[in-house]
């Protein structure tokens, strides 16, 4: 009997760990081995400079486009405030430069603060993962769009450096209007260039990547919900 029981339980735990090794094997190969145009870092950095277009009311024809230089000001890693590196991390993502662009950890923590707050109160979204989403627009809810942009974000990871996705997530993040990104985030908030920026401002621009509309000042009614957005 009890070598019968050993005998299933040997056998359950040789599929499992077949199991695990082809599907380690399948996402390396859809990772690491299949073309992948997207990933180019000509393909990106067109996605972060492109204009942006503007539409008459219908939404459909185009009037005209922005300047780059109004909605979008490219800012290397190299300019990045430390200041401001250290913020979006504290903010977005603790455990950036030490995963692999998925937080097992963090995602758990996340299911259980929203399940003992009965709503979600926090994500489990990486720094990785929110720059996949935000380059290569998730056009659904779907699992199947879901699994693609997380496999857009171990993409990442295996292509470039943590400074690199950092810089390209510094530049994406949406701030008013048409504009993106740290470098137009400085100048529309306190009309300044990113390494002007003192170390309360960086922090809140990288408090505000969550929630821009909430805390943008110069949207709000008065100048009470004002003070109450920079609080």
């Amino acid at each position: 009997m009890w070598r019968f029981i050993k005998y299933v339980f040997l056998t359950i735990a040789l599929f499992s760990v077949l199991g695990i090794g082809v599907g380690i094997g399948i996402v390396h190969h859809l990772v690491v081995k299949t073309p992948c145009p997207e990933m180019e870092e000509a393909y990106i950095e067109a996605i972060l400079g492109q204009e942006s277009p503007v539409f008459y009311r219908d939404g459909q024809n185009k009037i005209g486009v922005l300047f780059q230089d109004i909605h979008r000001q490219y800012v290397p890693f190299d300019r990045i405030p430390k200041n401001f590196v250290n913020a979006i991390v504290a903010a977005e993502d603790k455990q950036f430069f030490t995963h692999y662009g998925i937080d097992i950890p963090g995602i758990i923590r996340a299911m259980i603060a929203n399940y003992k707050a009965g709503r979600v109160v926090q994500g489990g979204s990486t720094i990785t993962q929110q720059t996949a989403k935000n380059l290569f627009k998730r056009k659904s809810r779907s699992y199947k769009a879901k699994l693609k942009e997380l496999l857009y974000a171990l993409r990442l990871e295996n292509k470039f450096s943590k400074e690199k996705i950092l810089e390209f997530y510094a530049n994406q993040f949406y701030v008013s209007g048409n504009g993106h990104g740290l470098g137009v985030a400085a100048r529309y908030y306190f009309d300044k260039d990113v390494a002007e920026l003192s170390l309360l401002e960086a922090a809140f621009i990288a408090g505000s990547v969550k929630r821009p509309n909430y805390y943008n000042p110069f949207t709000k009614k008065n100048r009470q919900d004002a003070r109450k957005a920079l609080i």
